[in-house]
């Protein structure tokens, strides 16, 4: 075995149990394990819990709050903020803020993490580019699956589409959306489905307002 987890409180139950990982897989769970291993760690009664999932973060705009802060608290006042913010981001100042945020997940317990890296004419890939570097980067740590998000709209900016397709090529895993942002919304909607037909994303993430809800 490459790891064997001594004396772990589950989830469920009160004996504790021996875990053996073996490729990065669990293999058995019993009491009293009989087999070695090349790392043994002793839970001495500890809980041993799966790693957390963060599903939705934005890891290129994470850390900002303290520049300019959105009194509100609302959505639309945080679209604001951030687009007047935005920039003012360096690569040097998105991957310092990127990775404190990914340090301080993995610290916590999070082994996979959903990121939504955005990209536009007017700023091109910068953000993006460092989100993918990150990702190769803390492969071993933790699992990062990158949405490529055109937070500026699509069909009302011209030259998105295209980037939207060199993300997917660049290694986006997901195909994001943003139709509250865009007009016509459900137009938007469509054309983001047409781009993950097109492309070999399985997925798609696009968020949906109350307004377009009521339509």
């Amino acid at each position: 075995m490459d790891l064997i987890i001594n004396q772990a409180k589950l989830e469920e139950g009160t004996t504790l149990k021996d875990i053996a990982i073996k490729d990065g897989k669990i293999v058995v769970i019993e009491e009293n394990l009989e087999q070695s291993a090349d790392r043994v760690i002793d839970a001495n009664g500890k809980v041993v819990i799966p790693g957390l999932v963060e599903s939705h973060i934005h890891l290129d705009k994470a850390l900002i709050a303290d520049r300019l802060p959105n009194k509100s608290g609302t959505l639309q006042e945080a679209l604001n903020v951030t687009a007047e913010l935005k920039p003012t981001f360096t690569k040097e100042d998105i991957q310092d803020r990127a990775e404190r945020t990914l340090e301080m997940l993995i610290k916590h317990g999070t082994t996979h993490v959903r990121t939504h890296a955005e990209f536009d004419p007017a700023q091109g890939f910068t953000g993006f580019d460092v989100i993918m570097d990150l990702k190769e980067k803390y492969k071993d740590l933790v699992d990062i699956q990158v949405v490529a998000f055109p937070q500026e709209g699509v069909l009302k900016a011209p030259g998105t589409e295209e980037m939207m397709y060199e993300a997917m090529d660049k290694g986006a895993d997901v195909v994001g959306g943003i139709p509250y942002n865009d007009t016509p919304p459900h137009d938007h909607i469509d054309l983001i489905f047409e781009i993950a037909k097109n492309t070999t994303s399985p997925l798609i993430s696009t968020r949906i307002s109350k307004t377009m809800l009521k339509v």
